[in-house]
């Protein structure tokens, strides 16, 4: 995962704001997570199931729905 966030990192463009949105969900959610797991072993259902169990109880809709942006491309 660590890997593909580099290189989906340096894919990107768009707006500074967009950006900085997308860094804070990836430092505060993403890597806590998944770091350290191959992106071959999260499965679609288990990236979900993570958002709806753990994300969207503490966090607003829209906020919970920018990881698993994220999280979609690979897939």
């Amino acid at each position: 995962m660590d890997e593909w966030i580099r290189a989906w990192s340096d894919a990107q463009s768009v707006s500074d704001v967009t950006w900085a949105t997308y860094q804070s969900h990836i430092r505060n959610h993403i890597l806590p997570r998944w770091s350290g797991t191959a992106l071959g072993d999260i499965t679609r259902i288990a990236a979900k199931g993570w958002v709806n169990k753990k994300l969207r109880p503490n966090m607003a809709d829209k906020s919970a729905r920018h990881p698993r942006t994220v999280l979609h491309d690979p897939w």
